[in-house]
């Protein structure tokens, strides 16, 4: 768990390299985007050692989702808006399992949290790429 716990931090460092782009909606949501990236990237970087406290990890990966989804509720160009809302989706359904995996854990859950990772990767590449 620990692996997949560290990979939600990585996906959160993709989106703090965003760099801002043409057209003022879209700097300043790429801007918002790298800064929400960053914020997230820093209150995911200690998930990892909470892998023996799976409430204290959902609190980490809720509150840090909350953040992001604050942070880019008002951005304007809208396939930064798309992509940051796929990512905050990624976020919020890695906590749900995340909550699974804590109320029973089992292989199945372990997929289920695995499978998460992948989308949260997923969906933070993506949302870098519309930046670059």
């Amino acid at each position: 768990m620990a692996g997949i716990l560290g990979a939600a931090a990585i996906a959160a460092g993709l989106l703090s390299g965003c760099s801002a782009l043409s057209g003022l909606n879209s700097v300043a949501s790429c801007s918002r985007l790298a800064t929400a990236g960053s914020d997230l990237k820093e209150a995911l970087s200690g998930l990892g050692s909470q892998v023996e406290d799976p409430a204290a990890a959902l609190a980490t990966v809720t509150k840090a989702t909350d953040a992001f989804a604050s942070e880019m509720k008002d951005v304007r160009d809208q396939k930064v808006k798309t992509k940051a809302a796929a990512v905050t989706s990624a976020l919020r359904t890695f906590a749900a399992d995340l909550k699974a995996a804590g109320d029973t854990p089992s292989p199945d859950a372990a997929t289920a949290l695995d499978d998460d990772k992948t989308a949260v990767l997923d969906a933070a590449q993506a949302a870098k790429a519309v930046c670059e």
